[in-house]
């Protein structure tokens, strides 16, 4: 199904508002689930609208802001202290980047030379229908299965609990909404930009665990047990050629002397220190299995 299609009763309706929310505000929000707000800064949002979410710079690692998903209110309920219910709910599965928005022509509102001042402080912005689905045409994804959205919101919401096991059978089934989940949380924590270099295009970036899927059934979906890596790190990562320190500092096998060009392309591109992520620290145990348990250190 094409992506549109999962507003298109929506956009039919002459009385439906779009929205640009942006997620974090408020301890209560819930990516996909719910989102909170106050009646007096905003009481334009009713059920039936559509919105687009938008991860703030203030909370992106890569100095961008950036849209992360769609979704539709099927509630708005409270007096002054509103939660607004999410039904619809798609994640995208690339964002779309600031970098990306250059050229886009919005209707709503024009913006000058820079994206200062653009947004509203509180975090909430109408915007028009033509804004709305020309935002969708930029995604870089043709279709999406419903299915594997409700699966992928269903996991992530058990994130958000901080219930981060999940059993064999799921963990290693051929497909893995929880993975998809659990990898876009990651991602995002990191503001999509590698955690070891300075690669920030989203189509090469990764989830990559620290502790493997198959040696922790709790920590399968603990975004702690998660690093953003481009896809050379990911891989030397994962093979034991490079590996984090107590302190964050990432270090090299000894394998690397094995093969020279790999060995300079990862010491020319690497940082010296592993990149913060904004929420789920990693936790020191986890880097200390990746230590003994894969890096490659004779």
């Amino acid at each position: 199904m094409k992506i549109i299609e999962m507003f298109n009763e929506a956009i039919r309706d002459s009385k439906i508002a779009y929205f640009i929310i942006d997620s974090g505000n408020y301890e209560k929000d819930h990516d996909f689930v719910s989102y909170a707000w106050h009646r007096e800064r905003n009481n334009k949002i009713k059920a039936g609208d559509v919105f687009i979410y938008r991860k703030p710079q203030k909370l992106s690692n890569n100095g961008q802001f950036y849209f992360y998903g769609a979704g539709q209110f099927s509630s708005v309920e409270g007096e002054n202290a509103v939660t607004g219910r999410i039904i619809n709910a798609h994640p995208f599965k690339t964002p779309i980047m600031q970098a990306d928005l250059d050229d886009f022509s919005w209707q709503w509102k024009q913006r000058g030379a820079s994206w200062e001042h653009y947004w509203n402080q509180y975090g909430i912005n109408q915007i028009t229908k033509q804004d709305f689905t020309n935002l969708l045409a930029l995604l870089n994804e043709d279709t999406y299965e419903l299915e594997e959205d409700q699966e992928v919101v269903k996991y992530d919401a058990q994130i958000a609990e901080g219930n981060f096991f999940v059993e064999d059978e799921v963990a290693l089934a051929k497909t893995r909404p929880w993975q998809r989940a659990w990898s876009d949380r990651v991602k995002n924590n990191y503001g999509y930009v590698c955690a070891m270099c300075n690669v920030a295009t989203p189509d090469f970036l990764i989830g990559s665990h620290i502790v493997p899927v198959g040696k922790d059934k709790e920590n399968r979906m603990n975004p702690s047990n998660g690093l953003c890596l481009c896809v050379l790190h990911d891989r030397a990562f994962d093979k034991g050629y490079v590996t984090v320190s107590d302190d964050d500092l990432i270090a090299f096998s000894v394998r690397l002397n094995e093969d020279q060009t790999l060995k300079e392309q990862l010491r020319a591109s690497t940082r010296r220190e592993l990149r913060k992520p904004k929420f789920y620290i990693p936790e020191t145990a986890f880097f200390k299995f990746h230590r003994l348990s894969i890096f490659k250190s004779d």
